[in-house]
């Protein structure tokens, strides 16, 4: 199986599985947040959704998925044996005010990140962002 097939994997069967991820570890809360980059958008959500979109040469990739551990500063996300590791080349970091990772080589800004929300509704998490735990997918509220 190559890449995206293994990324399409991961989409269908958590939609299918219903499965929820683990929550943010007290010590990985500066993960949580919407956050983007040139062709990446990455969301991560207290509660251990985690959604992945990358485009990059004639191609893209996608992920949304329940986030399973944490292996050092990179993230493992996936259900059953269909699973990706996030490698984080540099974790969440502020720079001249703003939040920053590097993940997968690719410099990320935070564009929304944890904190109330004004008009947070039922199942939105602390970022402003939704998860279905019975779906699995993650989006903007």
């Amino acid at each position: 199986m190559n890449r995206r097939q293994i990324l399409a994997a991961l989409l269908a069967g958590a939609v299918l599985s219903g499965c929820n991820g683990i929550a943010i570890p007290p010590d990985k809360a500066g993960y949580v947040g919407q956050w983007r980059g040139l062709g990446m958008d990455l969301v991560i959500t207290s509660d251990g959704g985690v959604n992945y979109k990358r485009i990059s040469g004639g191609g893209s990739s996608s992920v949304s998925a329940p986030l399973l551990k944490f292996k050092g500063d990179d993230f493992v996300v996936g259900i059953w044996w269909f699973t990706t590791t996030f490698k984080v080349n540099k974790p969440p970091h502020q720079v001249d005010g703003q939040w920053r990772m590097i993940v997968e080589g690719v410099e990320l800004t935070r564009v929304r990140g944890p904190g109330k929300t004004p008009g947070r509704t039922k199942g939105t998490t602390e970022a402003g962002l939704h998860h279905e735990p019975s779906s699995g997918v993650v989006s903007l509220s």
